[in-house]
């Protein structure tokens, strides 16, 4: 059993009690993934491959943006039999995030609040990262970049690395949008989709707060853009809504109050799932050119989560609070672990 392994089965028993210090938590855990990030688990010893836009998938599920946020990891993952792996998520300028990094890890909702606000070391330091990084077959590496001013250098930077995707993330709600989102797509399409010698699929990454209206007019915004994909789901700021165990209600209400933040895990399940559902309706409508693939981004932690979200219309799916609930359960094995259980649904 690796450090990082061992460390996480202490985690499952010392979490509920953590919850009362979430500062301490988010600075033990980013201890935690300094140590995840190095090592080496023997490759994958099972693998459900897909090839979608062109790149080969070792599985229908990587790891979500936030995650890996300074590029770090990639070997890791691939080893452990990740799909993919996604760097960032990445601004132009280094950021520290906001005071005391807060995250609340809620383990008896299946959940997490999340009001990191960016930490991560921008993209100077990302891109060359990435280009120094040898690739392992079956896991193509991406980038999940912040949507925010002077865009398109950023992702000419990355291209010149060599990335083979990129995210563009207009879900986060710890940063205000200073943007106006079609004009912005305007100039992707026109000075970056348009222009590159070979194909870098673009994404757009968008909040689990939308309207069924509103994901319909992502849809049909990413098709006239000339986008490659959309990423629905990630986290969510209903928090009257939210399902919270009884146990953390108080715990929930305390950090929103102070800090706001995201909701990620379990209380958005059924919501991402549904925007896949309207998602591919409203794709069956308009029937792009190009080729056009859906990814579901929070609540997914299980093979029947997987499962569900491939017959809904994803062709791939993302996990954060679900990968290391896993990890807990199962450690470098966890996407074996998923790949065996949806053999047999």
């Amino acid at each position: 059993m690796t450090r990082s392994e061992i460390l996480s089965r202490i985690d499952k028993y010392v979490r509920p009690y953590m919850v009362h210090m979430p500062n301490f938590y988010a600075r033990s855990r980013s201890i935690f993934m300094d140590q995840l990030t190095q090592e080496k688990p023997p490759f994958p010893q099972m693998v459900k491959t897909t090839r979608l836009w062109d790149l080969e998938f070792q599985a229908p599920i990587f790891n979500g943006a936030g995650m890996f946020k300074d590029g770090y990891g990639y070997e890791m993952s691939a080893r452990q039999g990740a799909g993919a792996f996604l760097a960032g998520t990445v601004t132009r300028y280094p950021r520290t995030g906001n005071k005391g990094l807060p995250f609340l890890p809620l383990p008896k909702s299946k959940a997490a609040l999340n009001a990191l606000g960016l930490p991560n070391p921008g993209h100077l330091h990302v891109a060359p990262l990435i280009l120094e990084t040898p690739r392992i077959s079956g896991c193509p590496i991406g980038v999940s970049v912040q949507m925010e001013k002077s865009l398109v250098p950023s992702l000419w930077l990355y291209y010149r690395a060599g990335v083979d995707f990129v995210e563009i993330n207009v879900s986060c709600p710890n940063t205000q949008d200073t943007f106006h989102l079609v004009d912005m797509l305007r100039e992707v399409q026109e000075s970056f989709i348009s222009k590159v010698e070979q194909r870098v699929p673009v994404i757009l990454k968008v909040s689990s707060n939308l309207s069924d209206s509103k994901v319909q007019s992502y849809v049909s915004l990413c098709v006239d853009s000339d986008l490659d994909g959309l990423t629905l789901g990630n986290t969510g700021t209903h928090y009257n809504e939210a399902i919270i165990h009884p146990d953390e209600r108080l715990l929930f209400d305390s950090f929103v109050q102070s800090h706001g933040g995201g909701i990620s895990g379990n209380p958005i399940k059924d919501r991402t799932l549904e925007m896949v559902k309207v998602a591919k309706d409203q794709l069956d409508r308009l029937q792009p050119q190009k080729e056009f693939h859906l990814i579901r981004c929070g609540g997914v932690e299980t093979a029947q989560d997987v499962k569900e979200s491939l017959e809904a219309g994803a062709s791939l799916c993302q996990w954060f609070t679900g990968y290391f609930e896993q990890f807990g359960n199962h450690g470098h094995q966890l996407y074996h672990k998923l790949l065996e259980q949806l053999e047999h649904l």
